[in-house]
């Protein structure tokens, strides 16, 4: 009811995933959540290690991947330049990340929700992350500027 997909517990290392999630969906939120488990304490760092996970899975962990980095990709740019993209994607695509979003508005309780991020996204800021739950969004900025080899390895400097 929150909308939060994942979470880890932070005493009992106890991964929770919420039972509403997509196929699409399920994938990346587990290896971000492995990412944390993984040692990776901030939001961008352990959605990096979840999409590297995934980008070396099957299919549906790659395809769940890069549509949750298309997701935060798209949410940075102005209406009109997201828009013009969202008409280039192809319309399989698009009605995966409507039935995201459908979902979201299905099961939330909007009230319970926009308190549950107030108060982590408090807690992110007290535990010095500027960025708050807009931290999520930075596994963008760590891809782009992060080099790979073909294995999706990343390159030390």
């Amino acid at each position: 009811a929150t909308g939060i997909a994942g979470m880890t517990h932070p005493y009992g290392l106890e991964t929770l995933i919420s039972d509403n999630l997509l196929p699409s969906e399920l994938p990346i939120v587990i290896a971000h959540e492995w990412g944390h488990l993984a040692g990776m304490g901030s939001e961008s760092d352990a959605g990096f290690i979840g999409v590297l996970a995934c980008v070396r899975g099957d299919g549906l962990a790659q395809y769940s991947a890069w549509l949750d980095v298309c997701q935060r990709a798209l949410r940075g740019l102005p209406d009109a330049e997201r828009q013009d993209l969202v008409a280039r994607v192809s319309p399989a695509v698009v009605g995966d990340i409507r039935a995201r979003l459908e979902r979201s508005r299905r099961d939330q309780v909007r009230w319970l929700s926009i308190g549950a991020w107030n108060v982590y996204d408090r807690f992110l800021r007290a535990n010095r992350v500027e960025s708050g739950v807009r931290s999520y969004d930075e596994v963008v900025m760590l891809l782009v500027g992060t080099r790979f080899d073909a294995g999706w390895n990343p390159r030390r400097r």
